[in-house]
């Protein structure tokens, strides 16, 4: 009888760790959520240049989008948003043809309009494919522009450290973790030598470095990939952690319950009320049921971008192709989900130092473009 209630008792402790984990319910009691963004203090303030850039689908990611979506899923087609009504549809037409070419793409736009059982938007606009055929018609300086995402190339100040060497030798402790030797002399040198350091060229780490500023053609790559290959791509490939493999998706994508998943085994809650902003924090957001603490759910993630220092994030906007890898600011990032969320509360994490490398891995094998 003795050795019935055990097995029972074991089995039902083993059942309640496989639903929790299953279903990315942390066991532990969570911190609150953050609802204002003044409560996301830096631990570095740093005198920058910030000067906005407009980053463009290049034309070659357009036409292959549109040439090899049909051979390859994983391929994002290209598509863009048709106004519902005639007069802005004509309006659209003609901002974007090529000369003598506004009437061929007003009538493309019209029959994928009313051909497409795509569900409108609230304004009653709809997006359509643009088939290799349109594209002719299509001036691509006017859709670049059209389709332009905001990108922040931020610079440290070439006398940033001059008065606070301290604050030098803090920025190069919180880099420590995620840049190699090389990366990490080269700051050293420009911050000895008081010269500007670029965000861009010198303060991310491999993956966000090679990524940023570009757009790809696959969907599937998104914030939650984004925010965990900024600490090295072991994480993003792990069959730990990456496990789903989507239909018609890129096999980089990271679900909400993989990236709960990772979080639970990598980092740890950061209370925000006893510890500033650090470089590499991930930032969460959640669209909560109601205000209020308890355990988390997977399935109220968002969005997820890494902080870098100041007022600034590393992330990508989504699973779209249509979103490039970008540095925004902290209250960009806010006001954005704060748009697409009824109750936003926000959430910070860190990776465990147990967990992190000196130096990251730098593979990128797994990646197609």
């Amino acid at each position: 009888m003795m050795k019935k209630r055990f097995k029972l008792r074991f089995f039902l402790l083993i059942a309640s760790f496989c639903t929790n984990t299953a279903f990315g319910i942390t066991a532990k009691k969570t911190g609150r959520y953050v609802y204002d963004l003044s409560d996301l203090r830096a631990s570095l303030s740093i005198d920058v240049r910030d000067k906005i850039k407009e980053i463009s689908i290049p034309v070659e990611t357009v036409k292959r989008r549109s040439l090899k979506s049909k051979a390859d899923r994983r391929i994002e087609p290209f598509s863009l948003r048709v106004p519902g009504t005639a007069a802005d549809m004509l309006a659209l037409a003609k901002e974007l043809a090529k000369p003598k070419s506004s009437g061929k793409l007003y009538e493309y736009f019209s029959d994928k309009y009313h051909s497409t059982f795509k569900k409108k938007f609230r304004d009653g606009s709809k997006k359509i494919e643009l088939s290799p055929e349109s594209l002719k018609w299509i001036r691509y300086s006017k859709l670049e522009k059209k389709l332009a995402r905001k990108h922040h190339s931020v610079s440290i100040e070439a006398d940033a450290f001059t008065h606070k060497p301290r604050l030098g030798k803090r920025l190069l402790a919180q880099l420590k973790p995620f840049l190699t030797p090389k990366q990490i002399n080269a700051v050293r040198s420009r911050v000895r030598n008081r010269s500007s350091i670029s965000v861009d060229r010198y303060l991310l780490p491999t993956f966000a470095k090679k990524m940023v500023r570009r757009y790809i053609a696959f969907q599937g790559p998104n914030c939650f990939h984004a925010s965990l290959a900024f600490h090295g791509q072991t994480l993003t490939s792990s069959p730990f952690i990456n496990v789903k493999k989507e239909e018609g998706y890129h096999r980089s994508m990271i679900n909400y319950d993989e990236l709960w998943r990772a979080i639970n085994q990598q980092f740890y809650e950061v209370d925000v009320d006893q510890s500033n902003l650090k470089y590499g924090d991930m930032i969460v957001f959640f669209e909560l049921p109601k205000e209020g603490g308890g355990p988390t759910y997977f399935r109220w993630i968002r969005h997820a971008a890494t902080y870098l220092f100041g007022q600034y994030t590393f992330s990508k906007g989504s699973k779209s192709a249509d979103t490039p890898y970008t540095v925004k600011t902290l209250e960009e990032e806010w006001q954005t989900w704060r748009k697409y969320t009824k109750n936003l509360g926000v959430k910070v994490f860190r990776r465990s130092s147990k967990r992190v490398r000196r130096v990251p891995p730098a593979s990128l094998t797994d990646w197609l473009y």
